[in-house]
């Protein structure tokens, strides 16, 4: 369970590593919550690329909870998310676009 913001609380879980030399790093909410504060989002994906310097990384989100199962917050989550790119238009700031959709998949275990 975390904190975030505006003293919003919200059950997520946290993953990082890397994926294909770049530093991974994301989060899933409980899909029987809101998800965060910022719109609901239930799966955010954050890939930073080598030497990419400030703002070098690219984010992925969604305001759908498909694809998240048997989320359990001190035992994990199964995931297998197609989680669309942000588009141009997105108001989050920072970060570069990427061009186009990711597949998460795999099991996150506390």
């Amino acid at each position: 369970m975390g904190t975030l913001a505006n003293d919003y609380v919200a059950t997520y879980l946290s993953a990082d590593g890397s994926l294909n030399g770049d530093a991974f790093y994301a989060d899933i909410f409980d899909p029987a919550g809101p998800g965060n504060w910022e719109g609901q989002i239930h799966v955010y994906v954050r890939v930073t690329p080598p030497n990419s310097g400030d703002n070098g990384y690219y984010t992925w989100l969604t305001q759908s909870s498909d694809g998240i199962s048997e989320f359990r917050a001190k035992g994990g989550v199964t995931l297998a998310a197609n989680v669309p790119s942000r588009g141009t238009a997105n108001i989050q700031a920072g970060g570069l676009v990427p061009n186009g959709p990711i597949t998460v998949t795999g099991m996150i275990v506390c």
